[in-house]
């Protein structure tokens, strides 16, 4: 099954990068817990600067980019979410990915995931 799930999570990307939010969401998630690392790290690099996409859609695949590389990816995510409500919580949706799939990704990167998203996220809902 799990073959299965990297290369049609894989193969769906590759064609339709540009879906509605909730399909990228559950494509992502089926890529980061299934398929090879190179390939999605292919996809997001492309995808990451790819400006017909919408700023939502390039919001996921920022968020997906961190979980892969997070020193790469830490500076850029931070610029594009740059404290905009909406983009800070697109890019968490794909932050559970760390905890769901934890033994894909090391602790190092959940705490770098905590730290850029309690920067930009945390301070549009602070704590009462």
């Amino acid at each position: 099954m799990k073959s299965v799930a990297a290369y049609v999570s894989i193969d769906l990307l590759k064609d339709n990068a540009n879906v509605l939010e909730a399909h990228l969401q559950l494509l992502l998630h089926a890529a980061l817990r299934y398929a090879a690392k190179p390939e999605v790290f292919d996809l997001v690099r492309i995808h990451t600067n790819d400006t017909i996409l919408n700023a939502e859609i390039q919001t996921l695949w920022y968020g997906a980019g961190f979980l892969l590389d997070s020193d790469g990816f830490r500076d850029s995510l931070a610029l594009h979410i740059s404290s905009n409500e909406n983009r800070a919580a697109q890019a968490i949706v794909i932050c559970p990915s760390v905890w769901w799939y934890k033994s894909r990704y090391s602790l190092s990167i959940v705490r770098e995931c905590t730290i850029v998203f309690n920067r930009y996220y945390r301070p549009l809902f602070p704590s009462k």
